[in-house]
């Protein structure tokens, strides 16, 4: 092999070793580009997380319609920016499981956030709906025959005082229950409903038909509030409260979305070591390329025996 085959073999090999640096370098640049861009996402799912649990506090404190609505459009929201996460770090084995628990993760919460909407919707989002809705609706009904009896020609409006305010004693018993459910108001209700029925039975002025249906109607609204008390003491009582399961899903779901943010960072710090690795390597390659191109035409020219005009006219 000639000189000129030398020099051009050294520089092509150079050549080569070059691209393939860049190449790689760039590679891994990309690669932490997209470690970067997926800690900024991370944090983005976190800001979904925190935005989930105030709706969640929102709807426990306010009991609005509103506030399912805003969750379960978050949610949504969270989903598909778990999804977009995902694709990003779809070479990271690791972070693909840790996404995946915490996709499950999402989806307990969500649950749970569902059964306990459903509680408090049977209970009563508001006096108009629900068991609330059903007690308010039967309160009207004795509040209503008390008043019907008044009208009639055999009642004394003197006589029917005491209904008034032994009704006034069960909707006061009740208010409270619904302020602080204890089930010392559940008993005060009870011992004003025994007098209540106690009352009507004494009455000599009522014929039976009249007494059977206000029983009937007393029995009625009891109905409505044990039903209604029996679910509120559940859920916030209860060990098996839906309450309970929704806080540890809560917290478990905040616990996961920070620990993949961490797991990013640490991959980001590691990546960016590797690349100041490859930044000192590809600076000394060049360096060296550099210096080889420089240093080839010279040496080939003080080992050749030929003239250097040869050495350039020289044909293949």
């Amino acid at each position: 092999m000639n000189s000129k085959h030398k020099f051009l073999l050294i520089f092509f090999i150079l050549g080569v070793l070059t691209v393939t640096l860049i190449k790689v370098f760039e590679a891994h640049s990309a690669q932490l580009t997209m470690l970067k861009s997926a800690i900024s996402h991370s944090y983005k799912i976190n800001s979904d997380v925190l935005l989930l649990r105030k709706n969640e506090k929102n709807f426990l404190t306010r009991l609005s319609w509103d506030e399912i609505k805003k969750f379960n459009a978050n949610a949504a929201i969270l989903e598909n920016n778990l999804t977009y996460l995902s694709q990003l770090l779809k070479e990271q084995t690791e972070l693909q499981d840790e996404l995946a628990h915490l996709r499950n993760g999402l989806k307990v919460y969500q649950r749970d956030f569902e059964v306990t909407s459903q509680c408090y919707e049977r209970i009563g989002i508001d006096f108009d709906h629900g068991l609330k809705g059903r007690l308010k609706q039967d309160y009207i009904k004795i509040e209503t025959f008390i008043w019907q009896l008044e009208t009639q020609e055999f009642a004394f409006r003197d006589l029917l005082e005491p209904y008034h305010h032994q009704l006034l004693k069960l909707s006061y018993s009740e208010k409270n229950f619904l302020l602080k459910p204890c089930h010392k108001y559940v008993d005060r209700f009870k011992s004003s409903l025994d007098v209540f029925v106690n009352l009507i039975d004494n009455d000599m002025f009522l014929d039976t038909g009249h007494k059977k249906l206000f029983i009937q109607m007393l029995t009625d609204y009891a109905a409505s509030f044990y039903a209604l008390s029996d679910a509120m003491l559940m859920l916030d009582q209860s060990p098996d409260s839906p309450l309970v399961a929704l806080a540890q899903s809560a917290r478990e779901l905040e616990f996961m979305g920070r620990d993949i943010s961490g797991q990013i960072v640490d991959r980001i710090i590691s990546s960016e070591k590797g690349s100041r690795t490859y930044s000192t390597v590809m600076m000394l390659s060049f360096a060296f390329g550099l210096l080889s191109i420089a240093l080839v035409p010279f040496l080939l020219l003080m080992t050749s025996n030929r003239p250097s005009w040869v050495l350039i006219d020289e044909k293949v």
